[in-house]
């Protein structure tokens, strides 16, 4: 393995623990930072590189459930829901330098993919790899800020969505790039299967949303028209009690001039 590949992986390392440790609170962020490097370097990739590149699933499930658990350990004072948005942002991350780099790669050689030539056109890509990663998590960590969690339903829709675009980019990625026969015998039915479940759950919670949405905006039309109405009624109420006091006091005024 190279020198400029190390330096890559050590520098990838450390940016994927920056999404971590900055979208996460912590009092003390520098010890959880070194410590998700480490395990980036020493765990997550020899387990990665061990499993190869014809399993992308395996790999994927395997880095987030391990990073959720990781994560549920260094960061207590975090919520759940908070804990899966970091792990979905960092799979996102990924995905989002697949769906440039991937394509970028094919149509400069014309040629699969092969990431272990280890020449001196990888070593630009692995550069251009490891700029896009970058853009991407400050990105993402700009757009989704902390206080979107604090709506669960947003953050359901805002989950799907992240797992939805990551399932499909790896069937892309398994497809284009790493064409494997047991992917296709076994799993595909079941990612299928997933995608559906996924679609067709978010489609009908937003047809439910949409219903009850319009609901809300009946009652307040309702309740807004009720008030208009009432402001109408107090305003000639306090026109008629007007009218009332001035024809007392005009009957009072001629009662006295006539005696």
């Amino acid at each position: 393995m190279p020198i400029w590949y190390i330096v890559a992986l050590f520098y990838q390392s450390a940016i994927q623990s920056t999404l971590f440790v900055l979208y996460l609170r912590s009092k003390r962020p520098w010890p959880r930072f070194f410590l998700l490097w480490f395990l980036f370097v020493f765990v997550i990739f020899p387990f990665d590189n061990f499993i190869g590149d014809y399993h992308l699933f395996l790999k994927n499930v395997f880095n987030c459930v391990f990073l959720g658990f990781v994560c549920r350990g260094l960061f207590p004072e975090e919520t759940k829901r908070r804990i899966v948005l970091a792990v979905l942002l960092y799979e996102t991350s990924l995905v989002l330098c697949e769906i440039f780099g991937i394509p970028l790669m094919y149509l400069l050689t014309q040629k699969k993919i092969n990431w272990h030539d280890f020449d001196s056109f990888q070593m630009i890509m692995t550069g251009v790899a490891s700029g896009l990663m970058t853009v991407f998590v400050f990105g993402l960590l700009r757009v989704f800020s902390r206080t979107m969690t604090g709506n669960m339903k947003m953050l359901s829709y805002l989950g799907c969505l992240l797992v939805n675009n990551i399932v499909l980019v790896l069937c892309v990625c398994q497809i284009l790039g790493f064409y494997e026969p047991f992917f296709f015998s076994l799993s595909y039915q079941l990612v299928v299967l997933i995608l559906f479940g996924l679609n067709g759950a978010m489609l009908f919670s937003l047809a439910r949303f949409v219903k009850q949405e319009r609901q809300r905006q009946s009652l307040a039309l309702l309740e807004e028209t009720y008030h208009q109405q009432l402001l109408l009624y107090l305003q000639n109420g306090q026109q008629e009690e007007g009218w009332r006091r001035i024809r007392h006091d005009l009957i009072n005024f001629l009662d006295e001039q006539s005696f």
